[in-house]
């Protein structure tokens, strides 16, 4: 089977379910996708994909955070 349909598939389910529950991204195409490229080319391709799935999400909800609230949580993520 050729590889980029069955990317894109596992990319759609991936990002629906990262969508739906907050997270599962990189379980869902990790458990899949070493088996049709090789994992040096899907480790990075699915960690790309994984930070512009969160920020366009981040984007999208950015009027439902409180600020007050998310700057500790970023001032430890940045530690």
């Amino acid at each position: 089977m050729e590889p980029l349909p069955l990317l894109l598939a596992l990319l759609l389910v991936a990002g629906f379910t990262q969508g739906a529950t907050g997270f599962g991204f990189g379980l869902i195409v990790m458990s899949v996708l070493p088996h049709v490229i090789d994992v040096r080319v899907a480790e990075p391709l699915v960690s790309v994909y994984g930070l512009v799935l969160t920020v366009v999400m981040l984007w999208h909800h950015r009027a439902h955070v409180d600020r007050r609230r998310f700057l500790p949580v970023l001032a430890g993520v940045a530690v």
